[in-house]
């Protein structure tokens, strides 16, 4: 017996037929049907079903939805394992995975695994595709890594930068501190230095002229200060 995997034209069940035979009967509908028939009725609704799922596929990728667009992809490759379409969507998601972490993360453990599996899914879509279809991916694959590297390399520079900037603006605010705090041993002896020549014309030192030590030198500062603002 020469069994052939076909599909009922009435009722479209799946069906195992002997493909010596011209005609078979279908166990679900009961309908009398032609094999070749059969035959060509699952070849047909095949290609439309992967048909389908390759546009969900890309749909979802164009949505930015790269894991589900994997996901049907990996069904279209369970129906067809050489549809080199779908060999290069998921090249195309490992590719754009990639990228995204060598822009924002630099050469990491997960980028390598990306890239690894974006190279290997390329070279299936290579083997079962059309040359000039498969130029196309690869020349697609070398820019868009070609393009994360010079976002990273930007990024790289910018993060020096700032890293300089922010440096300088330290260097600054500790400058600021030290001359404040030299500015406070200043303003402390002078007022000190004034409250005693006072004392010494005076010939007594009271409570009071001792007390405006600590308040003209609160003062002082709190004036510098608002001026540095």
């Amino acid at each position: 017996m020469n069994l052939v995997a076909a599909k009922c034209p009435n009722c479209g069940a799946g069906l195992e037929l002997d493909g010596k035979f011209e005609k078979a009967l279908c166990q679900y509908c009961g309908s009398n049907i032609y094999v070749k028939e059969a035959v060509e009725k699952l070849k047909v609704d095949g290609i439309a079903g992967l048909g389908n799922l390759l546009k969900r596929a890309e749909q979802f990728s164009e949505d930015g939805k790269i894991d589900k667009a994997v996901e049907y992809y990996d069904k279209v490759l369970d129906l067809d394992a050489e549809n080199y379409k779908a060999w290069w969507g998921k090249a195309y998601a490992s590719f754009r995975s990639a990228s995204f972490e060598l822009e924002y993360r630099g050469e990491t453990a997960d980028y390598h695994i990306e890239l690894r599996q974006a190279n290997t899914f390329l070279d299936k879509a290579i083997k079962y595709g059309p040359k000039e279809e498969t130029d196309e991916y690869q020349k697609t694959a070398e820019r868009m890594m070609q393009e994360a590297r010079e976002t990273a390399e930007r990024m790289k520079k910018g993060e020096t930068e700032a890293a300089k900037f922010l440096d300088e603006e330290k260097r600054k605010e500790i400058e600021a501190e030290r001359k404040l705090k030299k500015t406070k041993i200043i303003v402390l002896v002078l007022i000190t230095t004034f409250v005693l020549a006072a004392t010494t014309i005076s010939g007594s030192m009271s409570f009071e002229m001792l007390i405006q030590i600590p308040i003209w030198y609160f003062i002082i500062i709190f004036i510098i200060k608002r001026k540095k603002r």
